[in-house]
């Protein structure tokens, strides 16, 4: 995040969440507040500025998690610690301040933890736990290249509502920006027009059938729109097409379904339908993506000659007047 960013104005998950009426609490790193300076039912921004403090820039985010999580007045909490961050900048990722500050985020998550699984008990709707970083860490501690270290980053996803499974279970590789489909289907909130990202299935393995269909053919039907707007050549995308013929497959599915045929013919139809949805995703999310990478290297060169000559222009002049 830029320190210095202005109110995002596009189409994003908070704004869905907002604009359906879920109440959002956050608390941590005040770029959050100015990015979004009208979402939140409560906040407190804490400053990024200061490096040094590894300390009460993370107390002042746990201290409202008591009173908090005893409310009932808010709907999505989020919070953003910046001591870990810190550590990394000021002496790597091999500190000895990074165990007690590990220590320190596993009771908070375990606060957390307590409290939703308490609130599970009272009958309520199953609740979500997301635990993640924003970026890794390099071996000097910083996070703004490309390295494996800093580019990946653990995604936790808890809650009653997904299936019991003994130990850890397969680890999946997802991007940053499946997130966002995969949190607003969750929320029942609209995927952003503009997210690139496809939704993480395990997300979803307790829905029916039925249920995973209509999830996987609302985010083909976002990706496909962003396609054909961003993409004049949009029906050459293989992606695209297999989203087409994915959404057939799935209308004669439902009419089998609607006609109530419960035979395990239908049971594979589904199945083979879901994964050419899967495929669609898939390269539609990668065609996007690689879309965004893309850069005008004219246009770029031609800036950089222009900046190039304007400060040989300026060091002419200085040495002239000297």
């Amino acid at each position: 995040m830029n320190l210095n960013s202005q109110a995002l104005l596009e189409d994003n998950l908070l704004w869905q969440a907002k604009n359906s009426g879920k109440r959002i609490i956050f608390y941590g790193d005040d770029t959050w507040v100015r990015l979004f300076p009208k979402h939140f039912l409560e906040f407190d921004g804490t400053t990024s500025f200061f490096v040094s403090d590894y300390t009460e820039v993370d107390n002042n985010v746990t201290r409202h998690l008591d009173s908090t999580l005893k409310r009932d007045d808010w709907d999505v909490l989020i919070l953003h610690y910046l001591g870990l961050d810190h550590i990394g900048h000021i002496s790597g990722p091999h500190s000895s301040l990074i165990g007690p500050k590990l220590q320190e985020m596993d009771d908070v998550i375990k606060k957390i933890h307590t409290s939703v699984i308490t609130t599970e008990a009272e009958g309520m709707l199953p609740n979500l736990l997301v635990l993640c970083g924003d970026h890794g860490m390099s071996e000097m501690g910083s996070h703004g290249g490309s390295s494996e270290p800093e580019v990946n980053t653990p995604l936790v996803l808890i809650s009653p509502a997904f299936p019991t499974k003994e130990g850890m279970g397969e680890t999946l590789v997802v991007e940053q920006v499946d997130l966002t489909p995969t949190l607003a289907l969750a929320l029942a909130l609209p995927i952003s027009q503009n997210s690139v990202g496809r939704l993480i299935p395990a997300m979803f393995e307790r829905a029916s059938l039925r249920e995973q269909l209509r999830y996987l053919h609302i985010n083909g039907h976002q990706l496909s729109n962003l396609l054909r707007d961003s993409n004049p050549s949009f029906h050459k995308e293989d992606g695209y097409e297999q989203f087409r013929m994915a959404e057939k497959a799935h209308g004669s599915w439902m009419k089998l379904y609607v006609e109530g045929n419960t035979s395990e013919v239908l049971s594979n139809m589904a199945e083979k339908v879901l994964k050419q949805y899967l495929e669609a995703l898939q390269a539609m999310s990668a065609a996007l993506s690689k879309q965004l990478g893309k850069y005008d290297m004219y246009s770029m060169m031609v800036g950089m000659s222009l900046i190039l000559q304007v400060i040989f222009k300026r060091n002419l002049t200085s040495f002239s007047i000297k």
